[in-house]
């Protein structure tokens, strides 16, 4: 179900910035909500579990199943990097040589949450489910193995640097949009801050993070919500439970002006420019209708016809030899939005970087409407087309869970998407001309 490749280690670290409400009683009520047709049942709070969500699936012969924590790197007070290395230390409490060779493959860490997954036979649910909830058991690892993962999580560290030469730009950037606060903590954390990863304080992390009474269990396969409900209601050995709240609503990063330095790696195939912003939530819009409008400007950034970004930098002026960008949720707090682009031939970085910011403002500032219109059909007619919308929604909660979102079914973004009319789309592009921080780097190579 989770995609460790796209998933384990993000870039860019943001918080969930979920209230800190009492939890609901344990156990007993069992309710089947089913916001979509095709969206997975809620049942919940049921066991130990804040929440429990089943998507049956009868086209599998194994349930993937999904034990997910909503504290991340953000949520960590100790060393930067430690929600990581505990999610190494956690899985050691799984035991048995079958879940061995997962361990670093099926738990995943972000800014908001800590996930783990196991696949298998339906007839192995029960102990499933119990394996996965012993991660909130105490940290059985000893000091020994604890030294070995520090040393897995380093080489870690270094890989990722040596497949992505600019994460340390990145990284520069992200701290000049969110400053020293948790927004900006990198999931990864720094090769000093692993070195002083230690197993007392992960074991304190884990008291404060692992706790069954907060966490979300997502299913999929061939399974009944009524299997599930039976699966957990014999199990009697659960980890000892410990008063828990959801993380607490942190502070809105502080507003900066924009943050421009120029940058130098070596190895590039040509330089680069890269541009961040954050922005505030919206005023008046639900997230199915962010998610619509964000969907509809990103393809019409794309698009080549008129009123994107691709005409005017690659084809029209040759400015741009390539470009990408992206629009999303900063956890439940607001949004962020990054451009990369290379320049062409006989183009400086700053006359790019000139260009990406004059054409952007023009296209927020008045997107063109029939643009607007021929993108948005198209892209409610792309949501409506979907194949697998049970699978589809399943992925979606899970990543909303992991990021630290909203979760939309499907049928409520295609219903937003549909019917978003031209002005509410004008009002949302408008307010990203008013970043609450931006940061810009003009990257050079050799």
């Amino acid at each position: 179900m989770p995609d460790a490749a796209k998933t384990k280690l993000t870039r860019r670290v943001v918080l969930t910035a979920a209230s800190a409400v009492p939890l609901v009683g344990l156990g007993g009520l069992i309710s089947h909500l089913r916001p979509d047709g095709d969206a997975p049942a809620a049942l919940g709070p049921i066991g130990p579990f804040r929440e429990v969500f089943v998507t049956p699936r009868d086209d599998q012969s194994t349930v993937d199943v999904v034990l997910c924590y909503p504290y991340g790197e953000a949520h960590n007070p100790y060393t930067e990097g430690l929600a990581h290395y505990l999610e190494h230390l956690a899985w050691q409490n799984l035991q048995g040589e079958d879940t061995d060779g997962e361990r670093h493959s099926n738990a995943l860490t972000s800014s908001h949450a800590t996930a783990y997954w196991l696949s298998r036979a339906p007839d192995q649910l029960q102990d499933t489910i119990a394996r996965l909830a012993a991660t909130a058991a105490p940290l059985t690892a000893s000091e020994a193995f604890a030294l070995r993962e520090r040393d897995i999580v380093e080489r870690e560290f270094d890989l990722h640097r040596l497949d992505d030469p600019l994460d340390a730009v990145w990284n520069d950037s992200t701290r000049s949009l969110f400053g020293d606060g948790p927004y900006a903590r990198s999931v990864l954390g720094s090769k000093d801050s692993i070195g002083q990863f230690s197993l007392s304080s992960a074991r304190r992390l884990h008291d404060q993070t692992h706790q069954l009474s907060v966490a979300t269990l997502i299913l999929r396969g061939p399974v009944s919500p009524r299997d599930v409900s039976r699966a957990i209601g014999a199990i009697n050995n659960w980890p000892a439970p410990r008063a828990a709240l959801l993380p607490e609503a942190l502070p809105l990063w502080p507003q900066a002006p924009l943050d421009f330095a120029y940058s130098h790696v070596s190895g590039l195939s040509r330089g680069k420019v890269i541009q961040e912003k954050t922005f505030t939530q919206p005023a008046g819009f639900t997230w199915a209708e962010i998610y619509a409008a964000s969907g509809i400007l990103t393809a019409m950034a794309h698009s080549t016809k008129a009123g994107g970004l691709a005409r005017p930098l690659r084809y029209d002026a040759f400015v741009a030899a390539s470009f990408d960008l992206g629009l999303s949720p900063l956890g439940t707090a607001g949004l962020s939005s990054w451009i990369t682009a290379q320049p062409d031939r006989n183009v400086t970085l700053s006359d790019l970087d000139a260009a990406l910011t004059r054409e952007t403002m023009r296209m927020l500032d008045t997107p063109d409407e029939a643009a607007f219109e021929a993108l948005r059909d198209a892209e409610a007619t792309s949501i409506a087309a979907d194949r697998d919308p049970s699978e589809t929604n399943d992925s979606r909660l899970f990543n909303a869970r992991f990021a630290g979102e909203v979760f939309v079914p499907l049928s409520d973004l295609h219903q937003a998407t549909a019917s978003l009319p031209y002005g509410r789309f004008r009002a949302f592009t408008r307010h990203l001309l008013s970043p609450r921080s931006a940061a810009t780097r003009l990257v050079t190579t050799d």
